[in-house]
């Protein structure tokens, strides 16, 4: 895969070298150890996430797995193209340079550069110096993320912005004051029912950000919510499958052995589930 975009006026071209997800496991080996710049891209191969490493091989298994920052979204990842480049300096100008070319929808530096405010970087420097606040704490007074916030206090984002000697902190004013609870609710709904971050993200018409903040936050208000929506579609869930066993025992006259199959579940509980919702079903039993 060729990738060419312009920087002062002269064409730069990269050959980066595709790995479908499926096959990354007999690829992955020949990636350990190696540095590089990665792009993850969706079923539509468009690039969704750059990034830089010194371990291809590792970083790259952490973000199909979901086990790193971009865990909200790796089941939108389908494949992975990667360049090495082992210079530190080249490495980390290229990736600025491609984000600023492509603007994956999922990087902090695509999606949020243009949009955080100087204020907002005072904020966090300010509150990064009270050494009082989690980064994810720094984050959700200021409307950024927690990675955002590891940047800026590692000096990686924003080293020259200075702090006014009269500065006074004021909590940032995100647009998810604007987000009712009946909109979040319908987010998390959509997000357990499978819908990918970028769907949602559509068809809300938030920022990935917001719905970063929404799904993930440790903010009363979103966690409150969450929890709750969250166990009344385990309830829902559940009821649809003991709706399925009684539909499937008395309307189709399934044994309890091929229920259970069906079902992915035990013959023991099949039993279980007709006994303890024998009344609450009733009207299944009625009409066979």
């Amino acid at each position: 895969m060729e990738i060419s975009f312009v920087f002062k006026q002269n064409t730069i071209t990269l050959d980066f070298t595709d790995i479908e997800k499926s096959n990354l496991e007999h690829s992955n080996n020949e990636l350990i150890g190696k540095e590089g710049i990665y792009l993850l891209k969706d079923k539509s191969n468009k690039v969704i996430y750059i990034g830089i490493t010194n371990n291809l091989g590792v970083r790259v298994r952490r973000h199909i797995k979901g086990t790193t920052h971009t865990s909200y979204f790796h089941q939108d990842i389908e494949s992975i193209s990667y360049y090495v480049e082992e210079n530190d300096y080249e490495r980390e100008a290229l990736e600025k340079l491609l984000i600023n070319a492509l603007k994956p929808v999922y990087n902090e530096t695509a999606k949020g550069f243009q949009r955080v405010e100087v204020s907002q970087i005072i904020a966090i420097k300010y509150l990064l110096g009270l050494r009082q606040y989690t980064n994810l704490e720094i984050a959700n007074k200021t409307g950024v993320s927690d990675a955002f916030v590891s940047n800026v206090s590692t000096g990686k984002y924003y080293s020259d912005v200075e702090i006014p000697s009269d500065y006074v902190f004021k909590p940032h004013t995100s647009p998810n004051n604007e987000i009712n609870k009946e909109v979040i609710e319908e987010i998390y709904l959509d997000f357990l029912g499978g819908k990918s971050i970028a769907t949602i993200h559509s068809e809300k018409r938030l920022s990935i950000d917001d719905l970063k903040l929404i799904l993930s936050s440790s903010q009363p208000l979103y966690k409150e919510i969450r929890d709750r929506v969250k166990s009344d579609y385990k309830r829902s869930e559940k009821d649809k499958l003991i709706e399925d066993v009684f539909r499937l025992r008395f309307q189709q006259g399934l044994t309890l052995m091929k229920i259970a199959k069906l079902k992915g579940i035990t013959h023991s509980t099949v039993g279980r589930y007709l006994k303890e919702n024998e009344e609450k079903f009733s009207h299944i039993k009625e009409v066979s």
